[in-house]
């Protein structure tokens, strides 16, 4: 496990306090969430919200334009590994 702090590891367009609160309603603590959202005369709406990794997104998009691994950090934390800020940092 990790040091007891809720670590969510966020993939899609939604912002973290919002993530946060919806993982909070599933009892979510740690682990990998996907957010899908489509627009509706103008407003943001949620229409998806998933404890799995996204696919492609997470596989090819995330680490192509960010350097960061993804799946790695992940699996790590599946595995109840550390996974740090550093981990998750753009390069």
């Amino acid at each position: 496990m990790t040091s007891g702090k809720t670590l969510l590891i966020l993939s899609g367009g939604i912002e973290a306090a919002d993530a946060a609160r919806h993982a909070k309603k599933m009892g979510l603590r740690e682990g990998t969430l996907a957010a899908e959202m489509m627009v509706d005369g103008g407003r943001l709406e949620l229409t998806d919200f998933s404890a799995i990794l996204s696919g492609f997104f997470c596989t090819r998009e995330i680490p192509r334009h960010t350097g960061v691994d993804f799946i790695g950090a992940a699996i790590s934390l599946a595995l109840g590994e550390a996974v740090t800020g550093t981990d998750l940092t753009p390069r």
